[in-house]
């Protein structure tokens, strides 16, 4: 055993010695100890009858306006709790993305620091910092499998606030312990679909939103449940994910009615503000394989907001329908190429 390992392994006793000490006392009521048995770990986990299993009374969400009436300057504010996450991962590991985020690190804990605490978990995990964001106090991590994640997790207390899961884990560093916070994703909160059924089936393109720079604690559930007070019936909700299958902070919402999209179109922004979030969020029109309102040409790349017209266009369409002085100041939603996206936690 190298010198560096054997120095690495005396911090670690000094920082659990430190941490006996600090769980001596009474815990917050929302800490959870994990199972003794790692296979049963995250089915103890999520099924504990410590937490709930159904949403529990949220209060009535806020929707307010700030100054202005037009579209583009309107804020629509959501502040309310969301339902408890419930990852329910009754197939095991192969549900959670091997992508993890950790969050809470101190400007004085180095990237060797912070390998050195999480490679006895796994010795080919790699740390990806995201881009222009060197000191923003988080970081990826990419493990080499479902099982080096769930044994990381099993090391981890799991905190369960205002809705959301996050999993602590201790470093030591100048004599000190500071808590990570990793942040795992399910596979099965990529997607929500409600169980209510329209009368009349309506392709999901025609009331469905595009939804940018969404919060990465953001599961499909609860976007569901923000969109569905705000505007109406949510009838899917499908978070995009990169290889990892881990949120890239893009979406797609699909209403049960019309009126429900033309109001979150129009509302252009939604301000979430909740325990553990406080984020704006952007909605336009999901332009895919729409036809002409004019001329019924397929898969148009324009839509006009206004709702003196609120339809898609082609490109000789749009000319043609804003030539006049009256239309000529609306401006076209344009479809998005997927390499202009881009999300951030």
């Amino acid at each position: 055993m190298s010198a560096l390992q054997l120095a690495y392994e005396e911090i670690c006793a000094k920082a659990m010695a430190q941490l006996n000490i600090l769980q001596s006392s009474p815990a917050p009521a929302y800490y959870r100890q994990p199972a003794s048995n790692p296979t049963n770990f995250l089915h103890h986990v999520y099924s504990s009858p410590e937490i709930p299993q159904t949403p529990p009374p949220i209060r009535v969400p806020t929707a307010s306006f700030g100054p202005g009436l037009t579209s583009s300057n309107s804020s629509t504010v959501w502040k309310g709790e969301i339902y408890p996450d419930r990852l329910n991962l009754t197939n095991g590991v192969a549900q959670i993305s091997r992508k993890l985020f950790i969050g809470g690190i101190s400007k004085h804990i180095t990237e060797a620091m912070l390998t050195a605490r999480l490679i006895p978990f796994d010795p080919d995990l790699v740390l990806v910092r995201p881009e222009s964001r060197q000191s923003k106090g988080y970081v990826y991590v990419i493990m080499s499998s479902n099982y080096a994640v769930a044994n990381l997790l099993k090391q981890c207390h799991y905190v369960m606030e205002g809705g959301f899961q996050t999993f602590l884990l201790p470093i030591f560093y100048l004599g000190r312990v500071k808590q990570l916070q990793l942040v795992p994703w399910s596979h099965s909160d990529n997607r929500f679909i409600s169980s209510v059924s329209p009368a009349v089936p309506i392709p999901k393109r025609h009331l469905t939103v595009f939804v940018g720079a969404l919060h990465g604690r953001l599961h499909a559930r609860a976007i569901s449940q923000i969109f569905g007070e705000l505007f109406g019936e949510v009838m899917d909700v499908h978070v995009d994910t990169d290889k990892y299958n881990y949120p890239t902070g893009f979406g797609r919402i699909s209403f049960l009615r019309r009126e429900s999209y033309v109001a979150a179109i129009n509302a252009n922004y939604v301000h979430i503000d909740c325990i553990k979030i406080n984020k704006r969020v952007q909605i336009e029109p999901y332009i895919d394989g729409q036809e002409c309102s004019l001329c019924s040409e397929s898969d148009v790349p324009n839509f006009c907001r206004e709702l003196t017209c609120f339809a898609f266009f082609c490109n000789s369409c749009w000319l043609q329908k804003h030539n006049s002085t009256d239309l000529s100041y609306h401006e076209p939603v344009r479809r998005k190429s997927k390499s202009s996206r881009r999300g951030e936690f």
